[in-house]
């Protein structure tokens, strides 16, 4: 989940600002970009509806990591068939040399597995927020 969550905050950071002068001009930058990301934000909304993510009601983390462990392994790392990935004492990407070009529709699928991934976590943060602010109201 921490993966995914730096994921969202850096794609927040990308975005590009704008400073506004003193003299108090209007950033027309900034609010396209801020229309840009809630755009963004809805459409994400309206392909991974809350109730069309099944994986929604497991509210333990070490199930969540989980999950994204059997995602990596299975399709980012193509259950270790992947020509180049670390096996045995080979633990770290600068000892893999021999890697090829990633297979055909591969960045295609991963960016609609880190999507599902992104609202997944979302979601899941807005329940863990609300639970702990009804818990702290006396």
């Amino acid at each position: 989940m921490r993966v995914e969550l730096r994921r969202a905050f850096a794609s927040l950071r990308a975005v590009p600002r704008c400073r506004c002068t003193s003299s108090g001009m209007n950033c027309s930058r900034q609010a396209i970009n801020t229309r840009t990301l809630r755009n963004a934000a809805i459409e994400l909304r309206n392909r991974f509806p809350r109730a069309g993510l099944t994986e929604l009601p497991a509210t333990d983390p070490e199930l969540w990591a989980k999950e994204s462990y059997e995602i990596a392994t299975k399709i980012a790392y193509q259950n270790g068939a992947l020509r180049g990935t670390p096996r045995g004492k080979r633990r770290e990407c600068r000892e893999v040399t021999d890697a090829l070009v990633l297979p055909k529709g591969y960045a295609s699928i991963a960016k609609k597995i880190a999507d599902r991934r992104m609202m997944l976590a979302g979601y899941r943060l807005v329940d863990l927020l609300q639970k702990l602010s009804a818990n702290a109201i006396p």
